[in-house]
């Protein structure tokens, strides 16, 4: 078994001392349940490792993990092996229940997913309205997904809201099912949705508004593309 070391306070070394002796515990194991803890709130959020469950919780989900391991053969040996948690109180690994859970979307989150959507479904209605602009790149107005390492809140949320809820289809169509952008992107929507919101999110945009959104993915507030910087598709995913 690894060792590991640390320093504490003589305060709170005296406490700790007093704590164990009243709960009965030999300090080392309070230690071990506390980062163990620490652990868990780690991996499955604040409350993943603090929750209880009664001798008839117990009772019930091992009978229905009984019943998923003759369902569910491809994945018996991991029903068998949580039916064994519960059958032996094991504590301390009843977070392994929660796999594949996640804590609450952030509504701030889904709300901008749904704004950006919107924004890129109003451009290509709009360009499309226009009959095309000679002046204007499709890739120009293309939405290019979020990043999988460093926006996959957004990225989930994107995927249930496109190709769960059948919301802006013709996105996912266009980019593929992954809906996956080869770099960070939200930086570059939230540019876009200030110039977006400035001029009206309910019309139908002209070519020139079409221009300046075009141009807040850019980085640029006229329109004028970086000098050295040609306007194509590598630069604006």
């Amino acid at each position: 078994m690894a060792t590991v070391s640390f320093r504490i306070s003589d305060e709170l070394k005296r406490e700790l001392d007093e704590l164990s002796a009243e709960k009965g515990y030999h300090l080392s194991k309070l230690f071990r349940k506390a980062i163990e803890d620490l652990r868990d709130a780690m991996r499955h959020g604040p409350d993943g490792g603090a929750f209880d469950l009664s001798l008839k919780d117990r009772l019930m989900l091992s009978n229905q993990y009984r019943i998923l391991e003759k369902l569910d053969p491809d994945h018996a040996e991991r029903h068998a092996t949580h039916r064994e948690i519960l059958t032996s109180a094991l504590e301390t690994h009843y977070v392994t229940l929660l796999d594949g859970f996640t804590n609450d979307l952030n509504l701030e989150v889904s709300h901008e997913v749904m704004d950006i959507l919107a924004m890129f479904t109003r451009l290509r209605l709009s360009y499309d309205h226009l009959g095309g602009s000679s002046s204007i790149q499709p890739q120009d107005i293309e939405f290019s997904g979020f990043d999988p390492q460093f926006e996959g809140e957004m990225l989930s949320f994107a995927q249930f809201y496109i190709q769960k809820l059948g919301r802006h289809r013709w996105l996912g169509e266009a980019l593929g099912n992954a809906l996956e952008s080869a770099m960070p992107m939200q930086d570059i929507y939230r540019r876009m949705l200030v110039a977006w919101r400035a001029i009206g999110i309910s019309k139908v945009l002209t070519v020139d508004e079409i221009k300046t959104i075009v141009a807040a993915r850019s980085g640029h507030s006229d329109g004028t593309p970086v000098a050295g910087v040609q306007m194509n598709a590598a630069d604006h995913i």
